[in-house]
């Protein structure tokens, strides 16, 4: 198709380059010499996902039908059918419709009313049906600031954004003995049916609770006597999502982005509550508390203290609007090994690197906080990193 000559939209620079494919010999062939791939096989097709974009490219296919789904848990999230040309890359969501194309290179509805844009995430599958299949590494940057995920401009028209997380919590803390409920609210893909949440302290976990879902936003309260049963420490609140399947349109479950936050005492409510600057001559009133908080805090969950040393942590995190200003730091128990206070932008996702070279053997918090200015920090978004033995 035309669409798929030189004219086209280039690759984006951030796209990360994931696996090429091999095939297996029979075992009819085992004591064969190994023959090289045919020239256009499938053998030698190599995929790239730019999951910050949410799109694929797929090279080196043969010409002829072919088909790229995104699978989560086993769950189709997303497909796209099309001819591959020989000599042409097959690519997905880059290129806006046009009168010759009306589809451009749009994610597909599949068994599905209307199409859904996956929104590919670190550990989801990507495959070119019949050739190769790669997984999105843990670390993959999924966001980059000035960048707008989701549909391809083209594509947003006719395709809905099939997006699940946990996005935010009231209060932004859990205060142990305190009595109050916890309200957890956030976003649900197109079409799902329905939403359960769990809060855990990586040990124990609350009893599910149903959300009250309406058509994209769900809430859900967690009883106060559940989170009572947790330890103090930092919290996972995690969410099941019920979604049709986009291939087939089975009902099947996958889990959405987790939200990070924190229990404790009411007087080591910092890590994760706001504080209040004490009043100077030079500022007659403390400014004011702020609700901005940092959402969808992810670090590598498997990484080498020698590795960690050498490269440092690098974290991701979702900045909300409103905030210009944020505060990273590495704790280890009650003390912090390492800070950093950079600029953000709200709407986007800021990734940033702390350094490991004071990291030794034991467990670690990532803790960050964010707000409109340096003295009005908001609630702590908190996650854990690697123990190390």
């Amino acid at each position: 198709m035309s669409r798929h000559l030189a004219s086209r939209r280039a690759v984006p620079a951030a796209a990360v380059l994931l696996a090429s494919a091999s095939l297996t010999a029979p075992a009819s062939a085992k004591n064969a010499p190994p023959a090289a791939p045919a020239a256009g096989s499938a053998a030698n097709a190599v995929i790239s996902v730019d999951a910050v974009r949410d799109s694929v490219t797929v090279s080196g296919l043969p010409a002829g039908p072919a088909k790229v789904e995104v699978r989560r848990g086993g769950v189709v999230i997303g497909v796209f059918t099309d001819n591959a040309q020989a000599g042409q890359p097959l690519t997905v969501n880059t290129t806006a419709p046009s009168a010759a194309h009306p589809s451009g290179d749009c994610w597909e509805r599949g068994a599905l009313q209307p199409a859904l844009t996956p929104d590919i995430r670190p550990l989801d599958v990507v495959s070119a049906v019949g050739g190769p299949s790669v997984t999105v590494p843990a670390d993959a940057p999924t966001a980059v600031a000035g960048v707008v995920g989701g549909p391809f401009a083209g594509c947003s028209a006719i395709s809905a954004f099939a997006y699940n997380a946990v996005q935010s919590s009231s209060p932004g803390s859990v205060i142990s003995g305190s009595g109050a409920d916890l309200v957890l609210s956030g976003a649900a893909q197109p079409l799902a049916s329905a939403v359960s949440v769990v809060v855990g302290d990586g040990t124990k976990a609350t009893a599910p609770v149903a959300a009250t879902l309406i058509g994209t936003a769900w809430s859900a309260t967690i009883p106060a006597s559940a989170l009572d049963g947790l330890k103090d420490g930092a919290l996972t609140a995690t969410a099941l999502f019920t979604v049709p399947d986009v291939g087939t349109g089975a009902a099947s479950q996958i889990a959405g982005a987790p939200l990070s936050l924190s229990k404790g005492p009411a007087a080591s409510a910092p890590v994760g509550g706001a504080t209040r600057p004490a009043p100077s001559a030079q500022r007659p009133s403390a400014a004011p508390l702020t609700p901005l908080r940092a959402a969808r805090l992810v670090t590598r969950s498997r990484v080498s203290l020698r590795a960690a040393r050498r490269n440092g942590i690098r974290a991701t995190f979702a900045v909300p609007a409103g905030a210009r200003i944020a505060r990273v730091e590495l704790r280890r128990g009650g003390r912090t090994v390492v800070s950093r206070t950079i600029k953000v932008r709200g709407g986007t996702r800021q990734s940033i690197r702390l350094s490991g070279a004071r990291l030794r053997k034991g467990s670690y918090r990532l803790v960050v906080r964010v707000g409109s200015a340096r003295d009005s920090l908001g609630p702590a978004t908190v996650t854990l990193v690697p123990a190390w033995p």
